[in-house]
């Protein structure tokens, strides 16, 4: 986590170190700029070069925090050339220069802006001022709560019809198809169905509310197989397919699983890079180890010592989980998918 601190004042300086040695405590790299006349003043100080435009939009575009200490003006000024959309633009936060408050400009709930304010709030001995009108009304922010969690929403649109209307009903009901433990926020309540509700899901076609936002935690562990050379055009295209006709969200994929006679492969290199997960291989003597498989074949196992790769290596992905789709076949490639059993806690 990373974070840039902007001051233009002496006494906004002293806010400036303040916010960066707390910054420093919650585990976060963050570097002080600030104009060339108080550059020199300390060393932890670093001058604004070659501008406030570059250095901002650098911020940008690596998704650090954007700390401004002084007026909001400036701090308008200098974000507004960059902002792009809720889904993509970094927290941005404004203190005044004697850190009495701490308000999120910016990506409050995605980003984190709300969250890193009432961080930052108690040891600056602040006060954190939120705007958004969840926080305002005390009701849970869904998508806030899924960006802390690294769950993915079926989509920011529906996200923001569930936020409005869980406003007018004053709260909000929860389906899950996990588990849950910890604490339920205020304002939720379990339920099948009702007016608006928050779907726990790794499916596309669960809709239980006349207003749902689905949120997919990453559950899923998709194993394959393949032919040597098979192209990662052609992996991903069938894992598509077999995610669209079992109704799965590919949200939810946590990781692609494979044996490890496979890691020169480069069609499978290419397919976690294309889901943008991780990769990880297993032994013949791990996939054998594994249960709950059903395909099993003795020309797979006498060529790699296994007799099926992609179920095994689906479950193997996972301490806890079942089979939901079963070794599929064509052109050469097998996949399968297998989802965690656990519990999703509601904590953070």
């Amino acid at each position: 986590m990373k974070a840039r601190i902007f001051f233009f004042t002496a006494k906004a300086g002293q806010t400036a170190l303040r916010i960066g040695r707390t910054l420093r405590l919650y585990g976060y790299e963050s570097r002080i700029y600030t104009v060339s006349r108080l550059a020199g003043r300390d060393d932890a100080f670093t001058e604004i070069v070659p501008s406030l435009y570059e250095i901002v939009g650098k911020g940008f575009q690596e998704k650090d925090a954007l700390i401004f200490i002084g007026a909001a003006g400036i701090a308008v000024r200098a974000v507004a050339p960059h902002i792009k959309d809720k889904a993509s633009d970094p927290p941005v936060l404004l203190s005044d220069e004697s850190g009495r408050f701490v308000i999120p400009l910016l990506s409050g709930h995605i980003g984190g802006a709300n969250g890193l304010a009432r961080l930052l709030a108690a040891p600056l001995g602040a006060i954190p001022i939120l705007t958004t009108a969840t926080d305002v009304n005390g009701l849970f922010a869904v998508d806030e709560w899924a960006a802390r969690k690294g769950f993915a929403l079926s989509s920011l649109k529906e996200a923001k019809a569930f936020a409005s209307a869980a406003l007018e009903h004053e709260g909000a009901a929860v389906f899950s198809e996990f588990p849950l433990t910890g604490t339920m926020p205020s304002g939720l309540f379990v339920a099948d169905k009702g007016p608006v509700g928050i779907a726990l899901t790794a499916h596309t076609d669960v809709c239980p509310f006349a207003v749902t936002v689905a949120v997919y935690p990453k559950v899923l562990h998709v194993g394959v197989g393949c032919r040597r050379g098979k192209k990662g055009t052609a992996i991903c295209e069938l894992i598509r397919a077999v995610f669209q006709d079992n109704h799965l969200a590919l949200q939810s994929v946590k990781d692609i699983n494979t044996i490890d006679i496979k890691t020169d492969e480069a069609g499978i290199a290419e397919t976690a890079a294309c889901f943008d997960v991780p990769l990880r291989f297993y032994d013949a003597a791990e996939l054998g180890a594994v249960e709950g498989t059903e395909a099993s074949s003795a020309f797979v196992a006498a060529a790699v010592g296994v007799d099926n790769v992609c179920e095994r290596a689906a479950l193997a992905g996972a301490d806890a989980a079942e089979l939901i789709v079963k070794k599929y076949a064509k052109n050469g490639i097998t996949v399968a998918v297998a989802c965690e059993t656990g519990a999703i806690a509601w904590e953070y």
